[in-house]
């Protein structure tokens, strides 16, 4: 294992010229105490391939730049397209992940830089994302601040953290993927499906570990640790998906060193998607005591019930507060608030007001969003045909959400179906809000 991948020296020596230059950027906008390198290439597992005698780096950098000040999203905004341009890429925003943009490694590679300032390191809550940080990244500029941070403990992770990561890998599944793949499909299609099949793969690992507890800082290493005790931690679901730890070190696999010749890919799509949903389940029947009999079930459970349980604990960790009777009373302007700043980028981009989220402002715009996810998802048969029940009923809470398109349920249009809930997703995601 290298510093960056699993291919060694060479290969990381590339890798650091890139990172060089990036940081090159980052000192001249913001100054920064320290940069680090978080994510997969931040502990020796980022994922590259070859193509035309040169290595390409696959998904982004992820980088945070540690300040003694606060800097304006406009300037750094400004900052990350130069630094991407540095590399010689294009820096992804909102718009094109809203557009149906022609997909490629090479295009959809970025470095992804955010900026926080020193003062807060020491009070970060116990959030999955710093926890990854601090014992799973590497200082590539200045001093080590990691030890700056709080000594995070997996015990205080709270496991809505694991619902939320498998409930956006699902929302990326609907986007990256059309029924049409299954008669036909091209070689960059192709990687897409297999490296969003990776992605479902290493959050449903990431779901269960997290739950029990056994969550670590590396692919590989959760990987193991599933196949090690997933009988024994998690025999409902044995029952019912006992093959899930070999699908994750498959595609574990596939994360570290990137094998485009993965066989039954379309199928590991299926299979991936169902056992998201199988695991989704049990997390949301040990948190709300409500067992889901089908997906319609499961969807009407999140939006109704799961709610009081998502929110809060983000307020609770955000603010540290303890109290119950003041987190009753503090996560509903909380949801409330974020469906306002939803409204509010909607606004922004498209210069139309959409009222829906107030229709309900006590439940969070992405307790709308995942209801939908899992009936758009799961209408989908695998011989590329739609249940057309399921699919109509994610319109009630689309609706919610975004501005509403009767013509995509009436036609059974999934590829309008995935641009329209594409776009909504990205409103509430790129605020980066949770």
């Amino acid at each position: 294992m290298g510093k960056y991948t699993a291919y060694g020296e060479k290969v990381d020596n590339e890798i650091q010229k890139q990172l060089d230059k990036i940081c090159e950027v980052i000192i001249k906008y913001v100054k920064p105490v320290s940069i680090l390198l978080i994510g997969g290439f931040g502990r020796g597992e980022g994922s590259i391939i070859y193509k035309k005698n040169k290595f390409i780096p696959i998904n982004d950098y992820d980088i945070y730049a540690i300040t003694s000040k606060n800097y304006p999203n406009p300037l750094i905004e400004k900052m990350c397209d130069e630094a991407s341009k540095s590399i010689n890429k294009k820096c992804i925003d909102f718009e094109d992940y809203s557009n149906d943009m022609e997909y490629s490694i090479e295009k959809t590679f970025y470095p992804d830089i955010r900026v926080i300032n020193i003062s807060s390191l020491k009070k970060l809550p116990s959030f999955l994302k710093y926890f990854e940080i601090k014992y799973g990244s590497t200082v590539i500029y200045g001093k080590n601040v990691l030890k700056e941070m709080p000594n995070f403990n997996i015990q205080n992770i709270p496991n809505t953290e694991g619902f939320r990561f498998l409930m956006n890998r699902l929302s990326l599944m609907i986007m990256h993927f059309s029924p049409a793949f299954l008669h036909s499909i091209n070689p960059s299609d192709k990687e897409r499906v297999i490296n969003f099949n990776s992605k479902m793969a290493l959050s449903c690992a990431e779901a269960l570990l997290l739950y029990s507890k056994k969550f670590v800082a590396s692919y590989k290493k959760r990987a193991d640790i599933l196949e090690e005790t997933y009988r024994k931690d998690f025999p409902e679901l044995y029952k019912t998906i006992s093959n899930l730890p070999e699908i994750v070190k498959k595609y574990t696999d596939h994360k570290l060193k990137p094998n485009y010749q993965v066989k039954d890919y379309l199928n590991d799509w299926f299979t991936l998607r169902n056992y998201a949903g199988e695991i989704l389940k049990f997390l949301i029947f040990k948190t709300t005591n409500k067992k889901a009999k089908n997906w319609y079930d499961l969807a009407q459970i999140i939006n109704k019930h799961y709610f009081k349980y998502y929110i809060r604990e983000y307020v609770k960790l955000k603010f540290k507060i303890r109290n119950k009777t003041l987190l009753s009373f503090l996560t509903p302007f909380a949801d409330a608030t974020l469906n306002l700043l939803y409204m509010l980028k909607i606004f922004e981009s498209t210069k139309k007001i959409l009222f829906s989220p107030l229709a309900n402002p006590i439940i969070p715009p992405d307790l709308k969003l995942f209801p939908a996810a899992l009936l758009i998802i799961f209408s989908l048969n695998f011989d590329g045909t739609i249940n057309e029940k399921m699919f109509k009923k994610s319109r009630k809470y689309l609706k919610q959400v975004y501005f509403d398109n009767p013509e995509i349920y009436s036609q059974l249009n999934w590829e309008e179906m995935r641009k329209s809930f594409g776009t909504a997703f990205n409103f509430y995601g790129f605020q980066r809000l949770i």
